[in-house]
């Protein structure tokens, strides 16, 4: 069965807003393709549903109060497959000990999932994340994330 618009938009928004409420990892592997996963991050690429967790885990210990905004979805569907392109505002705040203060982080990221039926599910799940690109809004802090 074709993927449909709806379908996306609705893994990509509850992506999103379960990441921005932190939710347990639990509930996003599920959103995950368990089969062949490229996750493209500025700080490396993960592979496996091991290799996403390990990341997700540094993230939620590291970012908080974080909002990801929806500024742009251009989806391409082509059969039980689909290519997004993103672009988010994202705005955060983000404490790195020992420091006294946390910082605020601003920014426009560009990115392309792509997606795919999975037949065991029959779910439109994620297979294919890149962050294209991060233009940080003035008076930002720059960030890493650890894989």
């Amino acid at each position: 069965m074709d993927l449909s618009t709806f379908e996306v938009k609705k893994l990509l928004y509850t992506w999103y807003k379960s990441i921005d409420n932190h939710v347990s990892v639990s509930e996003l592997i599920p959103m995950l393709y368990a089969g062949d996963l490229e996750m493209h991050y500025p700080e490396g690429i993960v592979k496996t549903q091991e290799g996403f967790i390990s990341w997700y885990n540094n993230y939620v210990n590291q970012f908080f109060d974080g909002e990801h905004n929806v500024k742009m979805m251009d989806i391409e569907i082509k059969g039980e497959t689909a290519i997004t392109k993103l672009l988010l505002n994202w705005q955060t705040l983000i404490w790195n000990p020992p420091e006294a203060r946390s910082k605020w982080i601003g920014c426009d990221i560009y990115e392309t999932f792509g997606l795919i039926r999975d037949k065991r599910s029959s779910n439109a799940v994620i297979n294919l994340f890149i962050v294209d690109k991060v233009e940080l809004m003035e008076g930002s802090a720059s960030f890493t994330v650890k894989l």
